[in-house]
């Protein structure tokens, strides 16, 4: 099953549960403010089918919330609704006109607004609507920056380029992005750490790789303490290094253990371009200590998302 037909598969089941009130609501509004941008419109229900692959593991309410938001937070781009002309701030104020405020911060705040905010001098706009936190917010920006102007299906780093390339890189939209982008990407890390968390694997281990920019991150769930585990990660380290990223981000967060042949491969990976292990359990970092010779060269451990890819990322 692909992303997007897991997406469409929870659409189902919710539907057929009774569960979308509120998501039927946002969907016809976005539906009827968006008619004369059909690009806008195709991006947006793409956004709302990866915000049901997204709500995995989230509470009911918060699943509703999601997904209503990511039908409603490009309607800001409505010629209805235009008035500052930052179409988070427009789209959050028709919300919150409509008595709809959780709906209405997490629409403000999508995909790094508030530093393309302060960019364009709108931040007492910007500043009527609290900042939400937490996993919602984190898996709206997620489903927006990996889904493309017309619906693909893109990883953060095409989309950062695309963002660049339609804007102009001296362009206000650009200039913010290319600020905000450890942020973004680090709630791209969080929600995927959250989803596999909630969606057990059948494998023994689990890779997924997701580029962001001059980095690319590699996902680690599951088990590294076997011949077909070890032959999973090799493969994955190797096409990640035939993109020839700057730096390859290994995020063992989710990865349960790792036995000494495990820590020889990502040992052996210790090689140009440069490889960064994010945030080790206790038990598989002490494997790393216990089966990693002193004298051989160590991969870099980090412990915080927003620090790895601060740290490690080449990108100016």
């Amino acid at each position: 099953m692909t992303f997007s037909d897991s997406g469409r598969a929870a659409g189902r089941a919710a539907r057929a549960s009774g569960r979308e009130d509120v998501i039927l609501w946002a969907a016809g509004e976005a539906g009827r403010l968006l008619a004369d941008l059909p690009a806008r419109w195709q991006h947006t229900q793409e956004v709302a089918i990866h915000a049901w692959w997204a709500a995995v593991g989230l509470p009911r309410q918060e699943q509703e919330l999601l997904v209503a938001a990511a039908y409603l937070h490009d309607v800001g781009y409505s010629a209805e609704l235009v008035d500052t002309g930052f179409h988070p701030v427009d789209g959050a104020r028709h919300l919150l006109r409509l008595g709809r405020p959780e709906l209405a911060s997490l629409v403000a705040h999508h995909s790094g607004a508030a530093v393309e905010a302060r960019h364009r001098g709108l931040e007492r706009e910007l500043a009527q609507f609290p900042p939400p936190d937490g996993s919602v917010a984190d898996a709206l920006t997620y489903c927006d920056i990996t889904t493309g102007p017309t619906g693909e299906t893109v990883d953060p780093g095409p989309r950062l380029e695309e963002v660049l390339r339609r804007h102009g890189p001296d362009s206000v939209v650009a200039r913010a992005r290319l600020e905000a982008r450890v942020d973004l990407y680090a709630a791209v890390v969080r929600t995927l750490r959250r989803v596999a968390a909630g969606r057990p694997t059948a494998e023994p281990l689990d890779v997924r790789s997701v580029r962001m920019a001059c980095t690319t991150l590699l996902g680690f769930t599951g088990r590294l303490d076997s011949a077909e585990a070890v032959d999973t990660a090799r493969r994955a380290l190797a096409d990640a290094r035939g993109e020839q990223p700057h730096t390859l981000v290994c995020d063992l967060a989710m990865l349960d253990s790792l036995d000494r042949v495990g820590a020889a491969e990502l040992t052996a990976a210790a090689q140009p371009p440069r490889v960064v292990l994010l945030d080790p359990p206790p038990g598989v970092r002490a494997s790393l200590e216990r089966y990693v010779p002193q004298e051989a060269r160590r991969p870099v451990v980090v412990a915080g998302v927003a620090e790895a890819l601060s740290m490690h990322c080449g990108c100016g």
